[in-house]
């Protein structure tokens, strides 16, 4: 995976929850959940929060411990 996704994933670790994060494919945040799983021998869900505002969409992930590696996308509208 590229280096433009080290900086989520350290905060991802540390923090379980970073505001304002770039969009996502799926299978780039599987790939994030992976390497997250791998860094800490643990199973979480990611959760990308979709938020459509006014302004523009932005994106929310939430790291959640869980019993499997799992990718959850949620929209929310703020309109």
């Amino acid at each position: 995976m590229s280096s433009r996704f080290d900086w989520l994933i350290d905060r991802l670790i540390n923090d379980e929850y970073v505001e304002d994060i770039e969009h996502l494919t799926e299978e780039e945040a599987k790939e994030v959940l992976a390497i997250i799983s791998s860094r800490t021998g643990k199973t979480y869900t990611l959760i990308i929060h979709i938020n459509n505002e006014v302004d523009g969409v932005y994106y929310d992930a939430v790291l959640d411990t869980d019993t499997k590696n799992s990718v959850l996308f949620e929209e929310w509208d703020n309109t």
